[in-house]
């Protein structure tokens, strides 16, 4: 009878993942808007009081982002993602690596710059441009040198369709640039306006993504379904949700997928299983008044199938058996389009190894891996080998 002798913790093989895991929602913070000094103009940056043209305080204003009427009384950012310098979780491109990549064993992140989700909040479309522009060149100087396994985000400005299209036109070629990002604006995504921006995406094979933030605030003043929301629990469990909802139909009505045959689109932190509810009663509607919309062509969850993914943060979680949430999102193969994302570092972030436990091993291996591995093509490269 032989006796097994267990190794010193930090002597034990480390346990082999399942699959790759690829997160496709996180978000560096920066703790000021004084980041983005050194990639704008001596102009711009007196414009907005921060960097060589900053006039002090007291009397000169701060600049800031409008942001909504709706706040977390605990604040938004996990208390345990506050780097060890002090500062805003997500501030510290080393220290979320090693919270993400290394703790959490994820092998690549999706990140889009947290302030940037609120840029279709301003009702100056120049001042909107440049800020994006600005926040991208900030993180591919300070964020994708830092570390390959983060993937960026192209942040276009809504209120400028044909400078949304230069500037995704001007990064598009840099390999860690996996997707563009437009925030909510009070014109909804499938309409004509964006088509510049549609067209842009085609041609450069980048998926457009969708993430709430800008709802409610500035030049959407009021963008929620059924009136204004009472508090911060009312506006998440209802409104952000809405407005996914009413992206999501847009591009599926408004025809554009018929008009840009290789544009994709992800809708990312609207909730999940809406999602049933609302195939359903699309496909009702089409059936009966599809001569309203001749250019949809196929039912509603063949666009989903082909050209659309949904992250699964924040996904919604029965109270009694965990096995209803398979049942349910099953009856919609949800399985073919979801795709884990984790929120970092925000109060509602989803641990890789504990979120998709509702799910099957094969859900959970398409979601984590194999759904955004076949959707980004330049995810799918850093597997090639």
């Amino acid at each position: 009878m032989s006796t097994v002798v267990d190794a010193p913790a930090g002597a034990r093989p480390k346990a082999k993942k399942p699959w790759p895991v690829i997160d496709c929602d996180a978000h560096p913070t920066p703790n000021s808007l004084d980041v983005l000094a050194p990639y704008l103009s001596k102009g711009w940056q007196k414009r907005l009081n921060i960097g060589e043209g900053r006039l002090g305080a007291g009397q000169f204003a701060i600049w800031r982002l409008p942001s909504g009427p709706f706040f977390n009384p605990h604040g938004g950012i996990r208390t345990d993602a506050i780097p060890p310098d002090g500062g805003f979780g997500g501030s510290d491109p080393k220290f979320m690596a090693k919270q993400l990549f290394d703790d959490h064993e994820i092998d690549y992140s999706i990140c889009t710059v947290n302030h940037a989700l609120f840029a279709g909040t301003l009702s100056n479309p120049s001042l909107a441009t440049t800020l994006m522009s600005a926040f991208n060149d900030y993180f591919v100087a300070e964020w994708l040198t830092q570390d390959k396994r983060f993937l960026g985000s192209i942040h276009v400005a809504p209120q400028d369709p044909m400078a949304a299209a230069r500037e995704i036109r001007r990064l598009a070629d840099h390999p860690q640039m996996v997707q563009i990002f437009v925030p909510t604006y009070a014109i909804r995504l499938g309409k004509n306006y964006f088509d510049p921006i549609w067209d842009a995406a085609q041609e450069t094979g980048l998926p457009v993504a969708w993430h709430p933030g800008s709802e409610s605030a500035g030049v959407n003043a009021g963008f929620t379904a059924g009136g204004w929301a009472s508090t911060y629990v009312e506006n998440y469990s209802t409104s952000i949700s809405h407005v996914a909802q009413a992206n999501l139909v847009s591009v599926i009505t408004e025809g554009v997928f018929e008009k840009f045959p290789r544009a994709r689109f992800v809708l990312i932190e609207g909730g999940v299983t809406w999602i049933v509810a609302v195939l359903w009663r699309l496909r009702r509607a089409w059936i009966a008044n599809r001569d309203e919309i001749p250019w949809m062509t196929r039912p509603p969850e063949e666009y989903v199938k082909d050209y659309i993914r949904i992250s699964t943060q924040p996904l919604e979680e029965p109270s009694g058996d965990l096995r209803d949430l398979h049942t349910v999102l099953n009856t919609v193969h949800a399985d073919e389009f979801l795709m884990y994302a984790s929120d970092y570092p925000h109060w509602d972030f989803d641990n890789p190894k504990a979120a998709l436990r509702a799910f099957p091993a094969d859900w959970q291996r398409k979601i984590m891996y194999d759904n955004p591995r076949a959707f980004y093509p330049k995810v799918a490269g850093l597997f090639a080998a």
